[in-house]
């Protein structure tokens, strides 16, 4: 579904609004959720030669991405703690952030509210930005 910018929120961030009639269906192998402002200790803890710094980080080359198991990359909180996906990311690839409105303007924060409906709408704000990116044919607004 595509999104175009709707009114401002508290924070400034204009909040993104359904586009009606623009939904589609994307084939996919994987997809990858990162959510939270900790690293999850679940992927390290059950994967075998995954190393870990002292804040159980996983230990990933600054360039590459490549962990301490061979064929096995990583990025983001997981690899840096608390922060911006995007700025670890963006070390080994193109990377972008989306920011979707949340409850009194609290972001980064464990008392941080987004809607459901807000949160499709950022991500399909970035599936677009990607899929625009590497020139894929339906991705014909520019995100924003």
């Amino acid at each position: 579904m595509d999104v175009t910018a709707g009114e401002r929120e508290i924070s400034g961030r204009r909040r993104p609004v359904p586009v009606p009639g623009s939904e589609f269906v994307m084939p996919v192998d994987t997809v990858v959720i990162a959510l939270g402002t900790n690293p999850n200790p679940l992927v390290p803890q059950t994967t075998e030669g995954l190393e870990v710094n002292s804040h159980g980080c996983i230990i990933a080359d600054d360039e590459t991405g490549e962990t301490t198991r061979r064929g096995i990359y990583a990025g983001g909180d997981i690899v840096s703690g608390a922060g911006h996906d995007a700025v670890s990311v963006a070390r080994i690839a193109p990377a972008a952030m989306v920011f979707v409105p949340c409850a009194g303007g609290i972001s980064h924060n464990e008392i941080e509210s987004a809607t459901p409906p807000d949160l499709a709408a950022g991500c399909d704000v970035l599936l677009h930005a990607a899929l625009k990116a590497a020139g894929v044919a339906g991705a014909s607004r520019a995100a924003a």
